[in-house]
């Protein structure tokens, strides 16, 4: 494609499959790759922005090379800007595989764990942290979260503990998320949840620490026992709902 159609940058999405496939394609092409951007802009050259250090730090990056520039970006990390009004040509341009090239072969499937929906996605999202005390009291929230049209998300102790599955993980070791809403139930607030989350448009804290890291995030902040607010709170929600 890019021998019929020169172009500046081949962006490829951040899951199993674009980081697998970014990396051959950078070295057959002979440039640089910046892997995981949750930020790209065009200063004389293509530059991205990438987490680094478990995602404690935020790094500047630009390819050296003067070709076409390899990257592969975040999902979850792009807000969808507003329409132009200008179309693009789609071209789709069939391709043959020789399969004596293909140096690999699947040996066997396994069943996957199966997450409704996907976080990402997500308009409203209701994250549960340590704070929940239990797995049953995981019932409340989901609740909660079916009141407000919301998905359910978890910090990475309750996906540990294996009361979640880690497809609903937020966080560093977790996905990036941007929802509209983000309801931090009994979450403290560590950096490595934080950063998955912190650019959500309006973020709710509830958690009985006044001093928990997440209140410094949060547009609104409930310091309190969510265990005896979060019933009352899911009632009063069902009834402004009718």
């Amino acid at each position: 494609a890019l021998e019929r159609q020169p172009a500046a940058i081949l962006a490829l999405h951040s899951h199993f499959l674009g980081r697998d496939l970014a990396p051959v394609l950078a070295s057959r092409l002979g440039t640089g790759l910046i892997g995981d951007c949750i930020d790209v802009e065009w200063r004389t050259g293509f530059v991205g922005k990438r987490f680094v250090y478990r995602r404690k730090l935020i790094a500047t990056q630009r390819s050296i090379e003067s070709g076409v520039q390899v990257a592969t970006c975040q999902r979850g990390a792009f807000v969808v800007p507003e329409s132009t009004g200008l179309g693009a040509e789609v071209e789709v341009i069939p391709i043959e595989i020789d399969g004596g090239a293909i140096r690999w072969e699947v040996g066997a499937f396994d069943e996957a764990e199966v997450v409704a929906g996907d976080i990402t996605e997500a308009d409203v999202i209701v994250a549960a942290g340590r704070g929940v005390g239990s797995k049953d009291n995981l019932d409340l929230v989901q609740r909660l979260a079916k009141a407000i049209g919301g998905t359910l998300a978890a910090s990475r102790p309750l996906v540990d503990h294996g009361w979640l599955p880690r497809g609903l993980q937020v966080g560093s070791s977790g996905k990036t998320v941007r929802p509209r809403l983000y309801l931090a139930l009994g979450i403290s607030g560590a950096i490595q949840h934080v950063v998955g989350m912190r650019d959500s448009d309006v973020i709710v804290a509830i958690n009985k620490d006044p001093r928990a890291p997440i209140f410094e995030y949060a547009d609104y902040g409930v310091v309190a026992d969510l265990m005896e607010i979060i019933g009352p709170l899911t009632d009063e929600v069902e009834t402004l709902q009718g």
